[in-house]
């Protein structure tokens, strides 16, 4: 995935965990989910490991086109894929989390809570001019999902999105400070040739976050996939409570 060039010019770099997460990923994809097989009767376990699958998609894909980006020694590129890549980590993460911690209490009331973040994860919007309805689901701010794993699980991860959106939007890092060197006695600006070696200190940043997000995707979809059919049982078991249980199907469900 990254060149022999790139690999033996930057050794302070961790290609290998990007490849060895790169490897994982592939294992656990999937040709498709079966709904019915998951449970007869509720659609949410297969909502929630659905956003699982398909954010790890996506992060398979970002993580390819971040490698792509470093052998063609572009720069800025590599904190643009990477922030893309840690906050579609952060969201499906934070439904796991959400799924995990639910689970753990076997808590049945959270179910109706839980439906509507995983909708928002699902067909959540912000503007009226892209697909799907903000004003039904409305997208969940990024932002305060990064704060809460920044408090609970991932301590430290907010400082560095921070460090690495600077360079991600067109601020002072990401134009300047990555293109330029001035020259205040001759009062001249001298555009840098290479900035991926000129900023080479820098590197670590992107790297260790574009592994993050795809790390944090994998995790979800491998939890998920273990406690779906919990899951299941946990919604069949609210709903035959709740007095919605189908007519001549046998409760529980058998699996």
């Amino acid at each position: 995935m990254f060149s022999p060039e790139a690999v033996a010019e930057f050794d302070q770099l961790d290609f290998a965990d990007i490849s060895t997460l790169v490897a994982r990923a592939e294992r656990s994809l999937v040709e498709s989910i079966s709904g019915r097989e998951l449970s007869p009767v509720s659609k949410l376990p297969n909502k929630a490991l659905a956003i699982a699958h398909t954010a790890m998609r996506r992060n398979l894909e970002i993580t390819r086109a971040f490698a792509a980006a470093f052998n063609e020694r572009l720069y800025i590129p590599l904190f643009v894929l990477s922030r893309a890549a840690v906050e579609t980590g952060c969201l499906v993460f934070d439904v796991y989390a959400k799924t995990a911690s639910m689970l753990d209490a076997h808590d049945k009331a959270a179910l109706v809570d839980y439906d509507e973040r995983v909708m928002r994860v699902l067909l959540g919007s912000k503007s009226t001019a892209a697909a799907g309805d903000p004003e039904q689901y409305q997208a969940l701010n990024v932002l305060t999902v990064i704060d809460r794993l920044d408090k609970t699980t991932h301590e430290g991860l907010r400082e560095m999105y921070d460090a690495l959106s600077e360079y991600a939007h067109p601020n002072y890092a990401g134009l300047l400070e990555s293109y330029t060197e001035p020259h205040p006695d001759s009062g001249s600006t001298e555009f840098l040739r290479d900035p991926l070696t000129a900023n080479a200190l820098l590197l670590e940043v992107p790297f260790s976050l574009v592994a993050a997000g795809l790390s944090m995707s994998i995790i979800a979809v491998e939890q998920l996939r273990a406690r779906c059919e919990e899951l299941a049982a946990l919604c069949e078991e609210a709903l035959h409570d709740e007095g919605d249980w189908p007519e001549g199907l046998a409760y529980p469900i058998e699996r």
